[in-house]
């Protein structure tokens, strides 16, 4: 069960995560297959929105390691998977978390840069195909939430679109320039961004 069956690329990973930098990597049946400082690992990861999971197996020291939580960062449940697997494994400590972080706000910054390029790069005579407040509406996902009604409601307000009734956040104005600019961030309840 635990045998490639796809070859999948190894990436490179940043200076900062040097540890993850594996031998091999493959999917084998459901499973991600790879190595961590020289043993095989088995891992298959889950989620939905709010809650993410990763099951990780290391066969040659007859261990595993389940990380369940309810919040939404990858980041949180690698981190506490390697710092879990570093500590059966007698490797050095790492600050994962930081480590993680770092990634996360490299990829933000990335994203950033995408962002501005293409604002650059869209045609500026272009207009939204219909009024703004034909977008509005609640949109649903039953996969999403035991309220679904409640997922996103898009709210057209003085000019703009946002996204349940919270504060503006990155590529809400373009929503009013271009409506193939939908790029939002989901306010949660205590007024941060998702």
């Amino acid at each position: 069960m635990w045998s490639a069956q796809t070859i999948t690329p190894l990436g490179d990973p940043p200076p900062h995560m040097a540890a993850l930098r594996a031998n091999f990597s493959a999917y084998g049946l459901g499973w991600g297959l790879t190595e961590y400082r020289g043993f095989k690992t088995v891992s298959h990861t889950g989620g939905l929105l709010g809650f993410v999971s990763r099951l990780t197996l290391v066969p040659d020291l007859n261990l595993g390691v389940v990380v369940l939580t309810n919040q939404q960062s990858g980041g949180a449940f690698q981190a506490l998977t390697y710092r879990i697997l570093d500590h059966y494994m007698n490797a050095p400590a790492t600050d994962w978390t930081a480590a993680f972080r770092k990634s996360e706000e490299m990829g933000r910054a990335n994203a950033a840069e995408v962002e501005k390029r293409q604002a650059v790069a869209r045609a500026s005579d272009s207009k939204p195909s219909l009024p703004l407040a034909k977008y509005a509406g609640r949109y649903t996902d039953a996969w999403c939430s035991q309220d679904p009604a409640r997922v996103a409601e898009h709210y057209a307000t003085d000019g703009s679109l946002t996204i349940n009734d919270g504060p503006p956040s990155v590529g809400r104005a373009a929503i009013t320039e271009a409506a193939r600019a939908f790029m939002v961030a989901f306010p949660l309840g205590n007024g941060r961004l998702a």
